[in-house]
């Protein structure tokens, strides 16, 4: 679905890539022309009228996507439709009627919001391939996430065809813009006849490029647009501190209350674990972007009556509560997705996420997450920039590393002479990777049982029944484990002689399923790699009418970060198996070197693991 966002955060569009690698594809359809006329005003609200023209290259196209979206807050943004029509193959042009053109409420993503998002849904008649549509629309900022503040920050996604982008932007000469180019055609015009500044920019890619596995966001690369009131990140640091800093209000209620979850604890690092516990657990996440609110959090007091709020809520009740026992804090701006860079200059879209950093032990914690053990972020929040906002400074959060980031299974297949497997397993884990196991556990209960348990079943290759026994996903002071005992199914005809590869039955297995995983020949994009140890060490006993003639040779692979190591050993009737992959990478964002080291190891891995273990 297409869907063009009116906000002035962000817009994504096309770009010009250089790239002689990455692989061109084809699209449903085509962006002919995308025109913006946007004029800047000295209080930093604006108008924006923007055309767009589309050609419908497939049916499907045709059939599933003749239609145009624009998104906006009601409360700041208000949008007018003036022209729309559909052009046909032979000229012919057909408007939409004015009942085809609807506003509605946005559709939410499946979880508890608070905002004002509307749609503005153009539906297009008598599409068929090779038509185009277009549309003329305006949109109004009234009123700015800040007072006086103006930001606008397109990168140009290779992954559209766009045969021509055009952006005109012009404002008056009081009004002090910084300006970010990066790889566009263009400038400044002359001034207009009032004397406002004037500048065009363009850009024409017209073709699509495949899209690669794990791709870093295209923000951290491609060419872009930036013009902004914002010199520098700091600059955003402190509207956001000056925002925040006055909901931060100790009441005598907060006071009470960080006193009685920390009673009886003296030393202060446990007092903020223990306050932090309790956010996670008492205060549910409800999404807030009404109004002020998309960047300013309530009240700490509001909070807390209401016991739910989303990132910003969560973080200033957090650091209030923190404020309340003299222990420092500050805000930390982050992006929760694919973004490892930050612009230059200042940017609200740069930022999609809030947590909460304590300086005394350089230290992030994010109380959002509901399961996260203190002081351990989600995979996606590790080795990023963040803004550090009571510090109007630029931090950073902890890089991947395989002495914390850890996940080790031990499994025993006992095998019975009909060849059926009993089975048990259990699992430890560390870091981000305990995050997503208790994540994966706390919805383990009723029919999603069976979900779970088949689930692995199926990505093992594997037929049977068992159940887990997780420890409790809510007890963040307690490390998270979880065991499992299956039966399998027969993995190969037994008695009689014959060879089976190692099963793996309920356990989670990264090392299996990179096995399984198909890779592309090469990247032309930076993409997210992880550093982290894992390790599967697996006992097989075979009945004694069953004599193990040959096991697998063993396997090794170290280079550029990546080793692994995989043992077998026969001990009578009992195979022990021992598979370890440590990955140490110094960033989280890897390159097409990396890449190539990658598939070497993954030739090695697949190796290994169709080795079989041959019997009679």
């Amino acid at each position: 679905m297409r869907k063009l966002l009116t906000s002035f955060f962000i817009i994504t569009l096309g770009f010009n890539s250089t790239s002689t690698q990455a692989k061109v594809i084809d699209t449903p359809y085509t962006t002919e022309r995308l025109i913006f006329s946007i004029k800047i005003n000295a209080d930093g609200t604006s108008e924006k009228v923007q055309e767009l023209t589309t050609l419908y290259n497939t049916q499907q196209a045709a059939i599933g996507y003749a239609y145009d979206e624009i998104s906006y807050s009601a409360e700041d943004v208000s949008v007018k439709v003036t022209e729309a029509y559909t052009i046909l193959p032979d000229g012919k042009r057909i408007a939409v009627a004015k009942n085809n053109i609807i506003t509605k409420d946005a559709s939410g993503n499946g979880t508890a919001s608070i905002d004002d998002s509307k749609t503005v849904q153009i539906i297009y008649p008598n599409v068929v391939v090779g038509s185009k549509t277009y549309y003329k629309a305006i949109n109004t900022i009234h009123k700015t996430l800040f007072k006086h503040q103006y930001d606008l920050f397109v990168p140009f996604n290779p992954h559209t065809d766009n045969r021509y982008v055009e952006y005109n932007i012009q404002y008056p000469k009081g009004l002090k813009l910084y300006i970010d180019i990066k790889e566009l055609n263009g400038g400044r015009l002359s001034d207009a006849k009032d004397g406002q500044l004037r500048y065009q920019y363009t850009y024409s890619h017209p073709q699509a490029l495949k899209e690669e596995a794990n791709e870093v966001d295209y923000s951290d690369f491609a060419p872009h647009l930036h013009f902004t009131t914002l010199a520098d990140p700091t600059a955003l640091a402190t509207l956001f501190e000056n925002a925040a800093a006055p909901k931060a209000k100790v009441t005598p209620e907060i006071q009470a209350l960080a006193d009685s979850i920390t009673k009886g604890i003296d030393d202060d690092y446990q007092q903020a674990k223990a306050i932090y516990n309790w956010v996670s657990k008492e205060i549910r996440y409800v999404s807030d972007t009404l109004g002020v609110h998309d960047y300013t959090p309530h009240e700490a007091s509001y909070i807390l009556q209401k016991r739910f709020g989303d990132c910003k809520d969560h973080n200033n009740l957090l650091i209030t509560l923190l404020k309340a026992k003299h222990i420092e804090a500050s805000s930390a701006l982050i992006n929760s997705d694919r973004k490892y860079k930050i612009p230059t200059l200042g940017s609200f879209g740069a930022f999609d996420h809030v947590i909460t950093y304590l300086p005394k032990w350089q230290l992030y914690v994010d109380s959002t997450r509901g399961l996260n053990v203190f002081g351990i972020l989600v995979e996606s929040a590790m080795d990023k920039p963040t803004l550090l906002t009571a510090l109007k400074a630029i931090g950073h959060t902890k890089t991947f590393n395989s002495r914390d980031e850890q996940s080790i299974n031990h499994i025993k297949l006992d095998i019975q002479p009909d060849g059926t497997i009993k089975g048990t397993h259990d699992v430890s884990s560390s870091g981000s990777k305990e995050f997503t196991a208790r994540n994966e556990f706390e919805s383990y209960q009723g029919q999603n049982k069976e979900v779970l348990e088949n689930h692995y079943f199926t990505i093992n290759g594997e037929l049977g029944t068992g159940s887990f026994t997780p420890t409790d996903v809510y007890d963040l002071n307690t490390p998270f484990k979880y065991s499992s005992e299956f039966m399998l199914e027969p993995v190969s005809n037994m008695p009689g002689n014959g060879a089976m590869t190692v099963p793996y039955g309920l356990a989670n297995s990264i090392i299996h399923k990179k096995s399984v995983t198909k890779y592309d020949d090469s990247v032309e994009f930076p993409f997210v790699c992880r550093s982290y140890y894992t390790e599967d060490s697996i006992v097989l006993n075979f009945p004694n009418n069953v004599k193990v003639t040959k096991i697998p040779e063993p396997a090794h692979f170290n280079d550029n970060g990546i080793e692994y190591d995989a043992t077998y050993q026969l001990d009578a009737n009992k195979v022990n198996v021992k598979r370890a992959l440590t990955i140490n990478k110094p960033s989280a964002v890897c390159n097409s070197k990396d890449h190539e080291t990658w598939l070497a190891f993954h030739r090695v891995l697949v190796r290994d693991l169709r080795g079989q273990i041959i019997y009679e």
